[in-house]
């Protein structure tokens, strides 16, 4: 169900170890568009820095769906 916790099979521990600060991350399905997938896997970049700031992320995603 697409409705289902990406992680809820984690328990907090193996939450924080395997995707906090592992690289464990959902699967991006081969129907979404690759800007959709491109915005998620800048939001997953393990450098905060590197990632989209709260303004660049809006507008891409704003962008998407209009």
């Amino acid at each position: 169900c697409a409705l289902e916790k990406a992680f809820g099979r984690l328990s907090q521990d193996e939450h924080k170890r395997t995707v906090v600060h592992g690289k464990d991350r959902p699967p991006l399905k081969k129907e979404w568009k690759p800007e959709i997938c491109s915005i998620l896997e800048n939001c997953w970049k393990r450098n905060p820095r590197e990632r989209l700031n709260a303004k660049d992320l809006y507008k891409q995603l704003y962008d998407q769906v209009n």
